[in-house]
């Protein structure tokens, strides 16, 4: 016994932990392993015993086995396939003059384009005022439907709500 004590002593803690982790890892990869989906047909149906020697005795690690999730440098499938193209006023093209009578290049009078229905903008970046300006309204008179209703008064002046609330 004094002899398996001192053998146990003379291990350092690093090189005890660092086999752990490869004993631990060995039988994660061999458990993997022995449970993927074999392909049917000849031969499929079986599964082999994996080659780790202590797979069987290392069987209690299975309930504290979790998946991790990867870490991947390239987007997410739900990322926007379109790309954003930002709409930029660019200088006018040669269609845009006409030549007056004298001879000269000039810029025809200032006619709106037509513009396609469709935006290549996402719907944040259109910049809606007036649908903000909606919401913000309608925020505000929830907020004032909520006051009144909590604290049974009428909160349209806010002086006299803040003065009577901050007590």
């Amino acid at each position: 016994m004094i002899k398996l004590h001192n053998r146990f002593n003379s291990f350092a803690a690093a090189i005890v932990k660092k086999r752990w982790d490869n004993l631990r890892d060995r039988f994660v990869r061999a458990y993997r392993q022995y449970n993927t989906v074999l392909p049917s047909g000849s031969g499929g149906g079986t599964q082999q015993q994996p080659d780790f020697p202590y797979f069987e005795i290392m069987m209690w690690l299975i309930p504290f086995i979790r998946k991790r999730k990867l870490i991947s440098s390239t987007a997410p499938e739900s990322a926007s396939k379109v790309p954003y193209i930002e709409e930029v006023e660019s200088e006018p093209l040669l269609d845009d003059y006409v030549v007056g009578s004298d001879g000269v290049l000039s810029p025809e009078p200032t006619q709106s384009r037509p513009t396609s229905s469709h935006s290549s903008r996402p719907d944040s970046a259109c910049g809606h005022k007036k649908s903000i300006q909606e919401s913000m309204a309608t925020a505000l008179q929830n907020f004032s439907k909520i006051c009144e209703k909590r604290f049974g008064e009428n909160t349209e002046n806010s002086d006299t709500f803040y003065e009577v609330h901050s007590r």
